[in-house]
């Protein structure tokens, strides 16, 4: 309700654009940690709200030819310890 309040819900009504808001949310997030009153945390999820509207599902999910898995009989031997340490995730 916050952002239909700043924005508005007709772009003609809105107090500031979609990319000025962005704008002053990076600059909230510059001053993070030198009296600001957002932290860089919080810009970086308001950002990432911001951005949604322009996101699609396709851009959320990684292909199946991209994914690590394990075998569901796989033993978590030293081996596999080793394969899921050297891809970062599992």
């Amino acid at each position: 309700q916050i952002l239909d309040m700043v924005l508005g819900k007709k772009k003609r009504n809105a107090l500031l654009g979609r990319e000025e808001l962005k704008t002053l949310i990076t600059m909230h997030g510059n001053e993070a940690g030198r009296g600001g009153e957002l932290s860089h945390d919080e810009t970086t999820i308001i950002s990432g709200a911001l951005d949604l509207t322009e996101k699609t599902a396709k851009d959320a999910v990684t292909p199946l030819s991209h994914v690590f898995s394990l075998d569901l009989d796989a033993k978590l031997d030293d081996e596999t310890v080793n394969m899921i340490l050297c891809k970062g995730h599992s």
